[in-house]
């Protein structure tokens, strides 16, 4: 009887030593109680924003023609920096601080040749110092940020809103159609555009397209690697960046470039996250 009591002993803890530990699974009284977050939204998209959104933004024609705008600087000086004195004309309504915008470039449809809107580039910021009177009929301002020289004709505009809407990760396109179009215009000098740089598509509001929309910038691709030529089919399309819509006007929007593994140039398909990987 010893014997064999030894025996099932041994072969007792052999079995604990070797079998698969029990799966137990630990929450704390906390946990247990609370609800689970909800999941987050483009959450890897977020993650690679910038702090800020980047200084773009639709200008129309009747806010160029009606804002103030830079008429000259101290010293007869034909540029401006931080921190100097300038110059401008224009009716104030009451405000005091404004953001210094450049008339930049006009988007255009790379498929009919319709002009969708203008781009502006926030490159300053200036306080009111003097408003103008009938012996001096210029305001005086100060300016008290700059990321780029100011020169005459640059236009002053109400302070914009540098930070993301607290929406911003909630859109996706309001229409069930699939949102197809192409890249109207890179918002940087050169012929390409990568990680981080903006472009604009031909795709609006009256398009479906909203603020927090994803979107896939497709190109044609060799299957067997070589470059695509009209006489070497077949080819395929491969999504080679990947873009976060972050201001819509009515018939184009601008799109922070989140991630690339290709350059992204002019006329380049555009397509809806949700439609490309159905």
């Amino acid at each position: 009887m010893k014997k064999f009591s030894t025996a099932v002993f041994f072969f007792l803890m052999s079995s604990a030593l070797y079998a698969a530990p029990p799966i137990i699974e630990k929450r704390s009284p906390k946990v247990r109680l609370e609800a689970l977050p909800p999941k987050a939204s483009n959450s890897f998209i977020s993650q690679s924003l910038p702090k800020q959104r980047p200084p773009v933004i639709f200008l129309s024609s009747l806010a160029i023609k009606q804002a103030p705008r830079i008429a000259a600087f101290e010293l007869s000086q034909r540029l401006g920096g931080l921190h100097q004195t300038v110059y401008a004309e224009g009716e104030l309504n009451q405000v005091s601080k404004f953001d210094v915008v450049r008339n930049w470039q006009k988007i255009i449809d790379p498929v009919s040749g319709q002009l969708l809107g203008l781009a502006g580039l926030q490159i300053g910021k200036v306080e009111l110092v003097q408003a103008a009177t009938l012996l001096n009929p210029t305001h005086t301002f100060l300016v008290t940020h700059a990321s780029a020289e100011l020169s005459v004709g640059d236009v002053l505009l109400p302070p914009l809103q540098n930070d993301w809407p607290h929406d911003v990760f909630d859109g996706q396109t309001s229409k069930g159609d699939t949102i197809n179009g192409r890249i109207a215009t890179l918002m940087r000098e050169g012929l390409w555009a990568g990680t981080m740089d903006v472009v604009a598509v031909n795709l609006g509001s009256q398009h479906g397209m909203r603020v927090g929309t994803t979107l896939s910038v497709l190109k044609q691709a060799r299957i067997d690697g070589s470059s695509v030529t009209e006489a070497s089919p077949p080819t395929v399309m491969q999504n080679m960046a990947t873009l976060f819509v972050f201001d819509v006007s009515e018939l184009a929007a601008f799109a922070l470039v989140t991630q690339a593994r290709d350059a992204i140039s002019l006329g380049d398909r555009v397509i809806s996250v949700q439609a490309y990987g159905k």
